[in-house]
């Protein structure tokens, strides 16, 4: 296990020293389920307009 966590950290510093380092942003009264796009929901106008 302590090899294991040691790896992380490494892996955890690179992405910070390589600006790969993704933060959540915070917020009280919304949830954001976009966050990781994968599928580019986010950016699509026809689901904008259709919740709008």
């Amino acid at each position: 296990m302590v090899e294991f966590l040691g790896k992380l950290m490494v892996k955890i510093n690179e992405r910070q020293e390589n600006n790969a380092f993704s933060k959540l942003p915070v917020s009280h009264d919304l949830l954001d389920l976009a966050f990781n796009d994968y599928l580019g929901l986010a950016k699509s106008e026809a689901i904008f307009n259709t919740v709008s």
